[in-house]
């Protein structure tokens, strides 16, 4: 499974011009969930992982877990999970409602209306994809750098940190017996969303973040 990181564009500077700097060293902070959330990834601990994620994160993971499981051939497992968490009547009856092309934000939505057990279908869906990753020699997670540049502004934080993919490819030239393996490294700047909620910081989507951002400006 790729990064579970959404890539959304970057905050303009503007936005976060008039932000105290500050690195939050609590218990409950930006970072300590950053660094909760890097480790439960290492350990395929996706109970753990779940609790660093806001519930609009968790919508967006859930989501994105359905539509890469739809991809490719059929899977009985794959679907045996959809089946299970996803009331097929309410899906259809929000899907319909839909006059144009869903956005993805409306796609997110109908989806997270239509099943009730979301912990539930995330750690199944978690789970589903780590015993896929264990079937692939090739399979890699992503690296996680540190949090550099910790913005915090009352119930929101912004940051960015490195996150590293091996990709694995194979070639074979004339005369060779058989295909050679190849590894090659991709490391990208990510931004890192935060919300504080009921006293307890999370990661966020973009999304998220701005609707809590706007909220505080507006006080």
């Amino acid at each position: 499974m790729h990064s579970s990181l959404a890539t959304p564009v970057l905050i303009a500077f503007g936005m976060i011009a008039n932000m105290a700097y500050a690195q939050d060293s609590r218990s409950d902070s930006p970072q300590v969930v950053f660094e909760s959330y890097r480790t439960a990834l290492e350990r395929d601990d996706w109970n753990s992982l779940y609790s660093t994620l806001s519930p609009g994160y968790r919508d967006y993971m859930i989501f994105e877990s359905v539509f890469a499981m739809g991809v490719g051939a059929p899977c009985d497992e794959a679907n045996a999970i959809i089946e299970k968490y996803v009331d097929k009547a309410k899906f259809e009856k929000l899907n319909t409602a839909f006059t144009q092309q869903p956005t993805t934000e409306q796609c997110i939505a109908t989806y997270s209306q239509a099943i009730e057990n979301k912990k539930g279908m995330f750690l199944d869906c978690s789970k589903y994809f780590e015993q896929k990753g264990k079937k692939n020699p090739d399979a890699n997670k992503p690296k996680f750098g540190p949090l550099v540049g910790l913005v915090i502004n009352e119930n929101v934080a912004f940051a960015k940190c490195s996150v590293t993919f091996t990709i694995v490819f194979y070639s074979r030239t004339v005369g060779d017996a058989k295909d050679v393996r190849h590894e090659q490294e991709t490391t990208t700047d990510t931004p890192c969303y935060f919300i504080k909620s009921d006293e307890k910081w999370l990661f966020s989507t973009q999304t998220e973040w701005q609707k809590h951002n706007a909220k505080d400006a507006d006080k």
